[in-house]
């Protein structure tokens, strides 16, 4: 199947939503001089500019509901998906954001199955779960089953960019996505994590919502399953780089969690780790890791590209 193909499958799947009242924003973000897309019932916004920020940045500028979802063009909506994000904000008012379930949508294939034991992907609770700020560098997890307090930095539960939502209020006064991450953009990935943290470092409620499902197509080869690695490693460590460049006291909160990090690298019984086969490729985390270390570097270089662009 083709991308474009993938994305007319995709938009077929929003339309079966079983929502009262809500408009598709398509952004085509394609490079310049791509033939216009006329979609119906599908309002196109064209944006030049590379990268899923500047693509969601200009769906926000002329997004008019109160809540604004996201998904991507590789994923299948659940028909309930809308329906089960929208209850959360009217059940809890104060929530700033609401993520969902991510699910596979096919394991057909090694690779995808390795993504699965990879550890690259969301943390997968079958609960719904609240996160607040419980301290400067600390989150509070509300659960059915209880409340723990852990680092704001695990991030592992808080939602992927695939299925998250934010209320149109908090986007604009946070200023929108950073364009220097995220796809299309040399550090591929990393701005939905930080939009994440963004809402909770500033005080914001978060909840997930594991009725809301959507359901994503994985990477079918080994070669895009190590790209994909390294492109989340990358956009990991510019995600990092960015919080503290736009907030410096956060390599203080940082710096108190590396230590446990990287004896996590070295132990067979992390989270990263406890789920991989004996098949699994040892490669697949040494690509994530060069991209870890590279991140810092890329953001840099990104951010500058994103200053001189010239449409």
């Amino acid at each position: 199947m083709s991308r474009l193909e993938q994305l007319d499958a995709s938009i077929e799947y929003l339309r079966r939503l079983d929502y009262p009242n809500f408009e598709i924003l398509l952004v085509d973000n394609r490079p310049a001089g791509s033939p216009a897309r006329h979609i119906e019932g599908v309002r196109v916004v064209r944006e030049p500019r590379p990268g899923i920020s500047a693509a969601r940045n200009a769906g926000l500028a002329v997004a008019t509901g109160e809540i604004i979802a996201f998904t991507d063009d590789d994923v299948e909506v659940d028909p309930g998906w809308l329906r089960a994000l929208a209850e959360r904000y009217v059940n809890e008012p104060e929530l700033s954001g609401v993520s969902g379930l991510v699910a596979p949508c096919e394991l057909e294939t090694p690779a995808q199955i390795w993504f699965e034991e990879s550890g690259l992907g969301l943390d997968r609770q079958y609960s719904p779960l609240t996160f607040e700020r419980a301290g400067a560098f600390s989150v509070r997890r509300i659960a059915r089953d209880g409340e723990r307090v852990h680092t704001l930095y695990a991030a592992g539960e808080f939602g992927l960019g695939s299925n998250m939502s934010f209320r149109a209020d908090f986007l604009r006064r946070a200023g929108g996505f950073d364009l220097a991450l995220g796809a299309g953009t040399q550090t591929h990935g990393g701005e939905d994590l930080a939009m994440l943290l963004e809402l909770l470092a500033g005080g914001g409620k978060l909840g997930y919502e594991p009725a809301a499902i959507v359901f994503h197509k994985h990477r079918s080869t080994v070669e895009d399953l190590r790209r994909q690695s390294y492109g989340y490693g990358t956009g990991l460590t510019a995600m990092l780089t960015a919080l503290c460049l736009r907030a410096p006291h956060h390599v203080v909160g940082l710096a108190s969690v590396i230590p446990a990090w990287v004896r996590s690298l070295r132990s067979p019984k992390s989270a990263k780790r406890v789920n991989r086969s004996d098949g699994f490729p040892s490669d697949i985390g040494r690509r994530e890791l060069a991209g870890m270390l590279m991140g810092p570097f890329t953001y840099l270089r990104a951010r500058a590209a994103q200053r001189s662009w010239q449409p």
